[in-house]
């Protein structure tokens, strides 16, 4: 961007505004000059919305992992949180990198259609969860844990998407709404995720035991008509 000293207009289009929300082809350092300098037009709002969203997505990430262990292993049920409990610093870590990395990209994705995003932002969760258990020492390729984690990440992205598009103001505040938006949706689709091997056990008991007792109901009937 060149703005004219004399005049205070800006000379030249932004050279990398295109595709990206809240961003025209005029709009000089996110509309933050006592902030942000442009000197040669190639300022770069995708690079700020990432680390705005890294930010953010790393302080979730690592702060719900901190709460669940002070809560003894759940999000739920405040009553059990204590600070004295023994805490694992490692995955504390690895939760927060993880969010750094799907919150950076949940952040500069902005402008997107929500299949774009889904799909990129499923490939950040993906990786995002191999950086995680790299840093615990647990199995880093597990296919399980893999696929868990790009369906979480996809899911994170259209949240982030539809959030974003909802969050008024510039990139800065667009950056923060997806990137929060898409790590807490993402936490969530994770652990619904987790659970439905579980969930389909139990169903699938369920429907055994009535098939069961419908059978032994017939039976019953039918010894009584002989």
């Amino acid at each position: 961007m060149v703005v004219d000293p004399i005049l205070s207009k800006e000379t030249q289009e932004f050279l990398i505004s295109n595709g990206l929300l809240g961003v025209s082809p005029y709009n000089y350092t996110l509309s933050r000059p006592t902030v942000f300098t442009d000197p040669d037009g190639e300022f770069c709002p995708q690079c700020v919305a990432a680390l705005i969203g890294g930010a953010v997505g790393g302080v979730i990430g690592g702060g719900l992992e901190f709460v669940k262990q002070a809560n003894g292993g759940k999000l739920t049920d405040i009553g059990n949180f204590s600070l004295s409990r023994n805490f694992d610093g490692g995955r504390v870590a690895a939760a927060a990198a993880r969010g750094v990395i799907t919150g950076a990209v949940a952040g500069a994705t902005g402008g997107l259609t929500l299949s774009q995003s889904v799909t990129i932002n499923a490939v950040a969760g993906g990786a995002g969860g191999v950086v995680d258990r790299v840093i615990t020492g647990d199995k880093v390729l597990s296919p399980t844990a893999v696929v868990t984690d790009v369906i979480a990440g996809g899911v994170g992205g259209a949240v982030a998407n539809v959030v974003g598009n909802q969050v008024t103001g510039e990139v800065v505040e667009k950056a923060a709404g997806r990137a929060a938006a898409g790590s807490v949706g993402a936490k969530v689709a994770q652990k619904v995720v987790q659970k439905l091997p579980s969930i389909a056990r139990s169903v699938s008991k369920a429907a055994v035991k009535k098939a069961s007792e419908k059978l032994q109901q017939a039976t019953d009937q039918a010894e009584k008509d002989n």
